[in-house]
């Protein structure tokens, strides 16, 4: 490989956080900066058997035996919204794109294991018009390998992991899709994308009904369809109107 070719294939560090601004401020922090220091792991490399399985059961070795699968489902919230927030919102608000790819993202990681930032190039392919392109790499590109690894190391089923991806991923679309700087038709593109049974590819969208719409005491909500069993660990806030457990919604309420 030419040292040109070794450039396009592995994009200089981009500085990202200009462009989240107004709601989405507060996911500069899930964004890794240039000059960021800190130890990153490629996602590639961190879905391998031998890298994703010890760090699983290390951080569910926090928790009581009993909860591993909440303790797994937990760490996968982290994880999967760190991936989703800055890319989904960095397509929908740049006019630069953010790479996708499982193979084109890095993550630092807390102390206790969990993912804190992400490193993303700018994929100089693409341009304004591929925000949806790009929507859908997130899903079939890294999504899908991230989370048929979960299932493989931890043997919970996939609809959890997809339930805890889809909360992140209709949240963030919905969230950029008002911005003032999104345009119409990208807005409107995303917000198709996230109701969609099939995918532009033609695949099955895999998160497609996992957040219902929902009206409650004449307010309209969207609601997880499976729990992300959260609720189960000591110290662990739960999702609030989110969860569908009506017994823990209640109980989240008395306290």
């Amino acid at each position: 490989m030419s040292t040109a070719q070794a450039v396009l294939a592995h994009p200089a560090p981009h500085d990202w956080h200009g462009v989240l601004d107004g709601d989405l401020v507060l996911l500069r922090e899930r964004v890794a900066r240039p000059d960021d220091e800190r130890d990153f792991l490629p996602a590639a490399e961190l879905i391998a058997p031998d890298r994703l399985g010890p760090r699983l059961d290390r951080y569910a070795a926090r928790f009581d035996p009993g909860l591993r699968a909440a303790a797994v489902s937990f760490w996968s919230l982290y994880h999967l919204s760190g991936a989703i927030l800055p890319i989904a919102a960095l397509a929908m608000l740049s006019d630069r794109m953010p790479a996708a790819a499982l193979s084109e993202v890095s993550f630092t990681f807390s102390a206790e294991g969990e993912s804190r930032a992400a490193r993303i190039a700018p994929d100089e392919t693409l341009g304004p018009c591929d925000a949806i392109a790009v929507l859908e790499a997130l899903i079939t590109d890294h999504l899908q390998p991230t989370v048929a690894a979960l299932v493989a190391v931890s043997g919970l089923a996939p609809r959890l992991f997809w339930n805890n991806a889809a909360s992140y991923f209709d949240w963030v679309v919905r969230a950029a899709a008002t911005h003032p700087r999104v345009p119409g038709e990208r807005a409107a593109a995303a917000l198709r994308l996230v109701e969609a049974a099939i995918l532009p590819c033609g695949a099955p969208n895999p998160m497609h009904g996992s957040i219902r719409p929902i009206v409650e005491d004449g307010i309209e909500a969207r609601r997880r369809k499976v729990c992300c069993l959260r609720y189960k660990l000591p110290g662990v806030p739960g999702c609030g109107g989110l969860c569908p457990l009506p017994a823990v919604r209640q109980a989240g309420t008395e306290h």
